[in-house]
Order: C-alpha cells, then sequence, then structure tokens
C-alpha cells in the first residue's frame, strides 16, 4: 500500500500549541518540499515561493487561508519539527539500549 507524499506529512505529529497553529504543519512542510525542489535555499526564497505561488497552492490544495506561512514562521516549524525527532531519536536509543 502506499501513501501520497501529503498523506505521509499529514502524519507528522505537530508538536506546537493550539495557539501557534495558523497553519496546518503538512501546508509548512509540503512548502518546504515544493520549494526545495524548486531551487530554494533559504527561507526567503521559500517564502517568496509560496507568495509567487499562492493562488495555484491554495486552489489545489483547497485552503482557506488569505496568505501562506512567512519565512520566521518556516523556519521555527522545521526548527520545531527537528527538535521532535531528536527528542524521539534519543527516547528510542535509550529504550533499545536499557
Amino acid at each position: 500500500m502506499s501513501i501520497t507524499l501529503i498523506e505521509a506529512l499529514q502524519q507528522v505529529k505537530d508538536f506546537r500549541a493550539k495557539r501557534e497553529q495558523r497553519y496546518s504543519l503538512w501546508v509548512i512542510l509540503l512548502l518546504v518540499v515544493l520549494g526545495t525542489l524548486n531551487g530554494c535555499s533559504s527561507y526567503q526564497s521559500l517564502e517568496e515561493f509560496a507568495q509567487r505561488h499562492y493562488q495555484a497552492l491554495v486552489d489545489y490544495l483547497q485552503l482557506s487561508c488569505k496568505r501562506l506561512p512567512s519565512d520566521s514562521t518556516v523556519r521555527r516549524a522545521l526548527m520545531g519539527v527537528v527538535a521532535a525527532a531528536r527528542r524521539r531519536f534519543c527516547a528510542l536509543t535509550r529504550h533499545t539500549s536499557a
């Protein structure tokens, strides 16, 4: 059984508090993937990519937002995903080495 990229990204656990969730985490991660595939190599270029392709992304993904995440929102989300993955990895390695 295979899943789509969006389905896979939707399975990533959102570590953020509810009040910090203006954008779904999967949307932010999808923008990072799409932007990276299109040559974006900085948070600013990811934001510019999202602005350039706003209408197509909103229409295709059926989003109801007036704008897509800023570069600082993307940066905070990625830093949180990495930190959560690091914590999970450390917990797993502690569990297996015991």
